[in-house]
């Protein structure tokens, strides 16, 4: 009796197992409804938009100053974060300067490329290379390139907003060059 019940058992468990597995003998494939559903990934068509806008960043300098001596800084860049360390982007700088007791004015316009690495959660190594035009008011102009590195303090201001402060030095002291060390920017990001 014991070797009747083993044997339905047997024969009963070889029948379910076989069900799990059923081939169309037509098809040779495995029957609908019997067969485990293969799900892919459906890949998500804005992944790739949704990509480039969260690693796109914007911002730049803007500056006034008026009086005996006036100032207009316009700076802003576009930029890249290629890891959550790692950065690079292109910038344009347009710069009206203007003395009024020397009635001698400048205006100073070109582009930057940079990158930029977080060593620290805020704490960031700044390098890039600039290549900025002069017109003088005699209408002479001089084209200067300038190598800035140094380091730069991001604070937090909102969600995707942030103020970025920067010292950074200038490798190219030339006569025409705008800038003297040490170069301070301040400006924001978002």
């Amino acid at each position: 009796m014991f070797r009747v019940f083993i044997s339905l058992l047997l024969i009963f468990s070889c029948q379910s197992l076989r069900s799990q597995n059923q081939i169309d003998f037509l098809t040779g494939k495995p029957s609908e409804g019997n067969e485990k559903v293969k799900t892919e990934p459906q890949k998500n068509k804005n992944t790739d938009w949704e990509t480039l806008r969260k690693n796109l960043f914007f911002g730049g300098n803007f500056g006034l100053q008026f009086g005996s001596f006036t100032f207009v800084d316009v700076s802003p860049l576009v930029g890249y974060n290629l890891t959550d360390k790692a950065s690079i982007g292109v910038g344009y700088t347009f710069n009206y300067l203007r003395n009024r007791f020397s009635n001698t004015s400048l205006i100073i316009r070109g582009g930057r490329v940079f990158a930029r690495y977080f060593i620290m959660p805020q704490l960031f190594i700044h390098g890039e290379y600039e290549g900025l035009q002069g017109l003088y008011s005699s209408d002479r102009t001089k084209w200067f390139y300038t190598p800035l590195a140094g380091l730069g303090y991001r604070q937090k201001m909102g969600d995707r907003v942030f103020f970025d402060l920067q010292a950074l030095w200038n490798f190219n002291p030339a006569i025409y060059s705008p800038y003297s060390n040490p170069v301070i920017r301040a400006g924001v990001i978002f």
